[in-house]
């Protein structure tokens, strides 16, 4: 063989994984998927409308420490909470929407609310901040 005439051989592989299962590649692992719950929502503000108490919020955005490979952040619910005190919530309603009315508030009380945020995995996030509203007489 001559000098200069031989051919360099570079082979380059691609790992391509699609789906939760990244593990070593620096995603996360499908046990970590489908324990991983999300952040709960933000903004939450209510209103009346019409007499009933309207809970509205933005959708959670997950940390950059979570934003890795095979991390699902969609949200596929929101569910409602009532406080009625302290370590005590009560699931009022479930929604897609970033709203919630509630049309069952009786008139002269005052309700605070709190809402989570649930993924397709069935992960629910913690409580967000609780807000609080009288109702009108």
């Amino acid at each position: 063989m001559r000098k200069g005439s031989g051919y360099i051989v570079v082979l380059t592989i691609v790992a391509l994984a699609f789906g939760p299962a990244h593990g070593a590649q620096g995603g996360i692992s499908a046990d970590e998927y489908y324990s991983m719950a999300p952040p709960p929502p933000v903004a939450v503000r209510i209103e009346l409308a019409n007499g009933a108490p309207v809970i509205h919020w933005r959708a959670p955005v997950p940390p950059p420490s979570v934003r890795k490979p095979g991390y699902d952040p969609a949200v596929a619910a929101y569910r409602v909470y009532w406080l009625r005190g302290p370590l005590d919530e009560v699931l009022i309603g479930e929604t897609q929407q970033m709203h919630f009315t509630d049309k069952h508030a009786a008139p002269g009380t005052l309700k605070r609310y709190a809402v989570s945020a649930v993924q397709r995995s069935g992960q629910e996030s913690g409580a967000s901040l609780g807000v609080e509203i009288r109702v009108p007489k």
